[in-house]
């Protein structure tokens, strides 16, 4: 416990420089603070740790790393032979990269998806760091992360079996399959018409009009319906209740329900919407709600044509 001034620099930069806070006077002329000399990756690793700092010093970058094409042991041909029907890449990826730590946690501390920032030295500065996400479900035997440069990155200046610094930021698996999926050749405002809407927030009157063959045509092309229900809204929030409590809706999912149905029947000085997006993680009750919302729809238009012809009558 006892305070010393020494050296903020590590390596060769080093000046080697100590003297015990205590000894110093008044008069001492001291430009480093007292605190911690970290002489050992894993003192640099805790460091960084309690700090919030997901940190991994001293790892290993390889290229064409430990995989099952090049893995597989001499006399283990049935072995390999089952991984080739299992995996249709086997022994065609030749620029496989993989980030081979120098101590691994344990397994539930990884997840395909996950953000790796990458870099030469502990500044990491962009021009000397590249972005990163992990292809596979935590790290191999060896303690190997086959990983996917995202930006950043080139052969030339990450030689294999350079020594680099990593940072695990976050898992971003479902942000990353979103923007895979909007990068897809599939997926345009031509076959996902209200994808210029979602994505630019933009009125309904600024909207392009895609010319799309077939019958569909989106919300936003049209405006909304006028034809009015003969339910009154008494009527439709008495049938939300039921539902909410028949079904316990969490705050959330009684909300969306409740936008839905301004959807198809809006109280009075109230603006109907055309498009309602509901959005959550996994196991969040999208389905469940989605389940529930065709419920209310059919019990609503059952209502509606009863009323209806009540009044014909």
């Amino acid at each position: 416990g006892r305070l010393f001034y020494g050296c903020q620099l590590s390596g060769p930069n080093c000046c080697q420089f100590f003297k015990w806070a205590d000894q110093c006077t008044s008069n001492c002329e001291v430009n480093a603070a007292p605190g911690i000399v970290l002489q050992s990756p894993d003192s640099v690793d805790t460091f960084f740790r309690s700090k919030g700092v997901v940190f991994y010093c001293d790892c290993e970058l390889v290229r064409n790393g430990a995989s099952f094409k090049n893995g597989a042991k001499k006399g283990k041909k049935t072995f390999k032979k089952r991984w080739q029907n299992h995996r249709p890449d086997y022994g065609i990826d030749k620029h496989s990269l993989h980030l081979k730590l120098r101590k691994k946690q344990g397994s539930s501390s990884y997840s395909k998806g996950d953000l790796w920032v990458i870099a030469k030295d502990f500044e990491f500065a962009p021009q000397r760091s590249f972005l990163a996400k992990s292809c596979f479900f935590g790290p191999s035997s060896s303690g190997e992360i086959e990983i996917s440069a995202i930006n950043g990155y080139s052969e030339s200046n990450w030689p294999s079996g350079m020594n680099v610094h990593a940072i695990l930021v976050c898992n971003a698996c479902s942000e990353l399959s979103y923007i895979d999926m909007l990068k897809s050749p599939s997926v345009s405002a031509h076959t996902v018409p209200i994808l210029p809407h979602l994505l630019n927030r933009q009125p309904v009157s600024t909207v392009p009009q895609c010319s799309i063959t077939g019958s569909f045509r989106a919300p936003l092309q049209q405006q909304p319906s006028t034809v009015q229900l003969s339910v009154s809204w008494d009527e439709v929030e008495q049938l939300l209740c039921g539902l909410i409590d028949k079904y316990r809706l969490n705050k959330d999912q009684q909300e969306a329900l409740m936008k839905c149905a301004r959807m198809v029947c809006s109280s009075a000085g109230e603006e109907s919407v055309c498009v309602q997006l509901i959005q959550g993680v996994f196991g969040a009750g999208k389905s469940f709600l989605l389940a529930v919302t065709v419920i209310f729809l059919i019990q609503l238009f059952e209502l509606d044509e009863s009323v209806s012809s009540r009044f014909n009558k």
